[in-house]
């Protein structure tokens, strides 16, 4: 039971993983990009 939970934890992490990837992806590539680095680095 232990082992699949942690299965499960690891499914759910990577899957958030993905996702964060993909936004910090698209803010790169965006034409305004800057205005949202420079928003996260200011805050």
């Amino acid at each position: 039971m232990v082992a699949s939970i942690s299965i499960e934890i690891g499914k759910i992490a990577l899957e958030i993983a993905k996702k964060r990837h993909n936004i910090r992806k698209l803010e790169e590539g965006h034409e305004l990009g800057y205005i949202i680095h420079a928003k996260n680095t200011l805050s």
